[in-house]
């Protein structure tokens, strides 16, 4: 999971954010900029990798670091990450 996110912070040229999280629990954002996003399985595990420019990513389910990896520029307010550029 750390592995993803930081391997997709590296290739984006460390100069956007990026949110790895596990599909299979609710979530919801507002993301803009969206420069990629695919998916990785994982564990049996399906996540969403997102690397974008800035917005909101709220967590609506577990927030262990089996469902949920971020990396960027952010202020965090519990289950929810608003995320800015550099």
């Amino acid at each position: 999971m750390k592995n993803l996110m930081e391997s997709s912070f590296y290739a984006s040229g460390q100069k956007y954010n990026v949110m790895v999280f596990n599909l299979s629990q609710e979530y919801e954002d507002h993301l803009n900029g969206v420069q990629f996003y695919g998916s990785a399985v994982y564990d049996g595990i399906t996540y969403g990798i997102w690397v974008f420019e800035d917005g909101t990513f709220t967590n609506k389910g577990d927030g262990g670091w089996i469902n949920w990896a971020f990396r960027g520029w952010f202020d965090r307010d519990g289950s929810t990450v608003a995320f800015h550029r550099p």
